[in-house]
C-alpha cells in the first residue's frame, strides 16, 4: 500500500453495530470466522487502527452482508486506478493456455482477478 504522506497515525473511530440484533451479530461472527478460515483476514493482536463496520441486507435473503467503512483510510492512500475488462473483451485479449485466476468463494465473473494478485485461489486455464 502507498500512503500520501507515510502511514496514518493511529486512530479508533468508535464501535460498531452497538445497536445490532442477535441474528445480525451472530451473522457477523459467521462472517469473520469464514474471513479467518479463507484468510481474507488474519486476528489482529492490537487495536491501534480501528475502522467501523456495517451490516446491509442481502437482496431477496434473510441474510446480512459485512461492509468494512475505509474511507477515511483510503483518503491516506495514493490514488490508483485499475481498469476490469469484461468477459466478453477477455475472450480476444487471450491466448490459447494464458492463465486465469480466480476467487474460488464468489460466484460472480466480475470477481476474476488478472494475474499477479497476491491472494490467488486458484488459477483456471483459458483457451
Amino acid at each position: 500500500m502507498r500512503w500520501v504522506a507515510g502511514p496514518p497515525e493511529p486512530f479508533d473511530h468508535g464501535v460498531s453495530l452497538g445497536d445490532a440484533t442477535a441474528g445480525q451479530l451472530e451473522s457477523l461472527e459467521e462472517e469473520n470466522e469464514r474471513c479467518l478460515r479463507t484468510g481474507a483476514w488474519t486476528r489482529a493482536t492490537r487495536r491501534t487502527h480501528v475502522s467501523r463496520v456495517f451490516l446491509v441486507p442481502k437482496p431477496g435473503t434473510n441474510t446480512w452482508r459485512l461492509v468494512l467503512d475505509f474511507r477515511w483510510l483510503d483518503t491516506r492512500c495514493v490514488r490508483s486506478d485499475c481498469r476490469m475488462e469484461t468477459l466478453k473483451k477477455l475472450r480476444c485479449l487471450v491466448r490459447n493456455n494464458d492463465y486465469m485466476y480466480f476467487n474460488m468463494n464468489s460466484r460472480r465473473p466480475y470477481d476474476w482477478h488478472a494475474p499477479g494478485i497476491a491472494d490467488v485461489h486458484a488459477a483456471q486455464p483459458v483457451g
